[in-house]
């Protein structure tokens, strides 16, 4: 690791931006599914030898035997809009009849069978595509239930939990595997929606009645209920039910929507495996989990010196432990996040071209040009769909190494994305990845092939996103439009 000598350092400004460059890459990105070998298998052999990944482009369709468009070649649906699902010569209930009791394994499992005899069925494939990514939600809210968290939510993606009076005890092991298990069930729903390629394909579902089952009663709690999650995730308190309930017709391109999710929040569970953070959660896990095994502190009493100084204290010990040198459990978590986030912003890309290019109103979830919303009195038109556009393309070149990273290592009164300027490469910290000491990086002491001259992202299309998004924003939409 060698000090650069012409930059001086890196303040935590530049930490800050480049996390939230990071932030903002993973709403918008994801990764092709690795078929050689899982990281998250194996959860504590330490390797740094990267797996081969199988690099799958979302516009890279299956071959046809008959070399016709897939559209053509897909036989003629047997379940219509994924209503019904025959296993064994017995009809099955909808998605929404088994959701709305919360037997979502039960719908896993019955909908699996009806696509084992029915591979080219794009509107059960989207069912039970959904179906998986509810179960692995389901079973993330069941663990975070289970170890309750101190704010009542998941942390993870905000969603509020049911209180537990009895929370079990977790440690560092347990923490991870949360995330290793969320990670390999979205991989599942992953696989399943790749296979969707009907223009046609739809999945009606009713958001006010289907719902999660975690907390072990079969009674319906409102924590777990779809509809109120969603309101209370997006803060859109305006959102009422409706007198039929709130149907949403999920089409084509809320298969994109939906894969872009699944796979930021694989990336994200990446990037929380990638490196080894236990000293830092045995310290602080019991300001997030009421029962967390972590160190013994010794409070002060109330009144004294280190009472009164607590927040300071606290502070310093953040930054002694966060500057600790992490080591890498294994670069694949790395790698195989940045393929992620990749697979995000083609996602986003493809959906945001589906959805501006549909010519029907028919119960949407997001709109586009002349459709409504069922759930939002939101708007996009075709500016604000071009403009995001054009911001996934300098997200994509950031993360591709293409564009640098801002930092203060340049004068901020000179910063142009027209020049060349020092700063970080965000894809060598990806595929590439060390051992981590962020004080050391705080001060200028970064491997030097994680620095590169290059141009920074256009910031401007981003604030004529901002404009053209209208209420709420950028910000305010980022996590309904992906």
């Amino acid at each position: 690791m060698a000090r650069q000598t012409t930059l001086h350092a890196l303040s935590p400004w530049i930490l800050a931006t480049s996390l939230a460059a990071s932030v903002l890459v993973l709403v918008v990105s994801a990764t092709p599914s690795l078929v050689t070998a899982n990281p998250h298998k194996d959860k504590n052999k330490k390797t740094t030898q990267s797996a081969p990944l199988h690099k799958t482009s979302i516009d890279d369709k299956s071959a046809k035997s008959s070399g016709q468009p897939a559209s053509v070649a897909k036989s003629t649906n047997t379940s219509p809009f994924a209503s019904v699902a025959k296993v064994d010569g017995l009809f099955q209930p909808t998605v929404n009849e088994f959701m709305k009791e919360g037997k979502i394994t039960e719908g896993v499992a019955a909908f699996t069978e009806f696509v084992k005899a029915n591979p080219d069925d794009d509107n059960a494939l989207f069912a039970l595509g959904f179906l998986q990514v509810m179960e692995a939600a389901n079973n993330a809210c069941h663990k975070f239930y289970k170890y309750q968290p101190r704010d009542g939510t998941t942390t993870f993606a905000q969603i509020p939990i049911i209180s537990n009076d009895k929370p079990e005890e977790i440690d560092y092991a347990k923490f991870r595997d949360i995330f290793i298990e969320l990670h390999d069930q979205l991989q599942a729903a992953d696989e399943t929606l790749k296979k969707v390629d009907d223009p046609e394909v739809k999945l009606p579902l009713n958001l006010s009645v289907i719902r999660l089952e975690y907390d072990g009663d079969p009674k319906a709690h409102k924590l777990e209920n779809i509809f109120y999650i969603y309101r209370t995730i997006s803060g859109d308190d305006q959102l009422t039910n409706k007198k039929d309930g709130l149907i949403v017709h999920f089409d084509y391109g809320d298969v994109y929507w939906l894969r872009g999710y699944i796979n930021f929040f694989m990336g994200t569970s990446d990037c929380l495996l990638a490196y080894d953070i236990e000293e830092l959660f045995e310290a602080y896990s019991g300001g997030f989990f009421k029962n967390a095994l972590s160190k013994g502190v010794v409070e002060p009493e109330k009144g004294s010196e280190l009472d009164n100084w607590r927040m300071y204290r606290s502070f310093l010990a953040l930054v002694y432990l966060v500057g600790n040198t992490h080591e890498l459990n294994d670069a694949k978590y790395m790698q195989s996040a940045h393929e992620h986030f990749l697979t995000t912003l083609r996602c986003s890309h493809e959906m945001w071209n589906l959805y501006r290019d549909e010519t029907d109103n028919d119960r949407e979830w997001i709109p586009a040009l002349d459709q409504t919303s069922v759930v939002s009195e939101q708007t996009f038109d075709r500016e604000a769909i071009e403009t995001w556009q054009e911001g996934l393309e300098e997200i994509r070149l950031t993360l591709e190494g293409e564009r640098i990273v801002p930092s203060l290592w340049t004068n901020t009164r000179t910063r142009d994305a027209h020049k060349e300027h020092l700063g970080l490469n965000l894809k060598t910290i990806f595929t590439e990845p060390e051992d981590i000491n962020i004080i050391l990086w705080i001060d200028g002491y970064i491997p030097e092939k994680f620095v590169k001259k290059g141009y920074f992202p256009n910031v401007d299309v981003f604030d004529r996103v901002n404009r053209a998004f209208g209420r709420g924003g950028l910000i305010g939409n980022i996590f309904w439009v992906n």
